[in-house]
């Protein structure tokens, strides 16, 4: 939010800020594999033990794949239900290189009785990025597909800047005029690709 302030012989000091040296164009992906640790955790689609992740060979993506990241209504269930995943992600970053995503893409199941409706959300982002983009997708029942849902996008991680990457998955699932008295249904988040890119930081 943007508004202007007017004042009478006022004067403003600013600080000086210090910035980050910028990464250079895209490298090659570092040679040596790429180590990714799950540092921090939470939330019931992710319980210990049915989360993991994987780096593709070549270093050129990652994949957080889930055991038990399902919502579902109906039958004698809730009318509502909502199961997501924080993880916290530390890239170990091999000397003199930088990182960013470019795609996402979420993959999963969806088996919906009519009238039952369901939405997927997915984000990623640093601890300094204020408004990350949200990727969407609506389910509305009669359905039964698997599904994908993939977007481009610029997350870069600046040279020298701390803290891990920051994802964040979420499944949330309504009976709707479905009732209770329906089959079950159900939408699960069963992986997420990213897409890394690499750069070199200056010495």
């Amino acid at each position: 939010m943007s508004g202007l302030v007017h004042a009478a012989l006022t004067t403003v000091l600013l600080a000086p800020v210090l910035l980050a040296p910028p990464a250079v164009a895209p490298q090659d992906p570092p040679p040596e594999r790429v180590i990714i640790d799950v540092a921090t955790i939470n939330g019931p689609g992710c319980r210990p033990g049915t989360t993991e992740v994987s780096v593709a060979p070549g270093n050129t993506a990652f994949t957080v794949s889930h055991r038990d990241f399902s919502a579902k209504v109906g039958a004698h269930l809730p009318e509502i239900d909502r199961r997501n995943c924080r993880l916290g992600l530390n890239i170990h970053l091999p000397a003199g290189f930088t990182y960013g995503l470019r795609h996402a893409e979420h993959t999963g199941e969806a088996v919906l009785a009519a009238g039952a409706e369901g939405t997927f959300r997915g984000a990623s982002y640093f601890a300094t990025d204020s408004a990350p983009p949200v990727i969407r997708r609506t389910f509305r029942g009669p359905l039964n597909e698997s599904w994908t849902v993939g977007a481009d996008i610029e997350l870069d991680k600046p040279c020298g800047l701390p803290g891990f990457l920051n994802l964040n998955t979420e499944v949330r699932l309504r009976a709707g005029t479905s009732g209770k008295g329906t089959p079950v249904s159900w939408v699960t988040l069963d992986r997420s690709t990213y897409q890394l890119t690499w750069r070199t930081c200056p010495r």
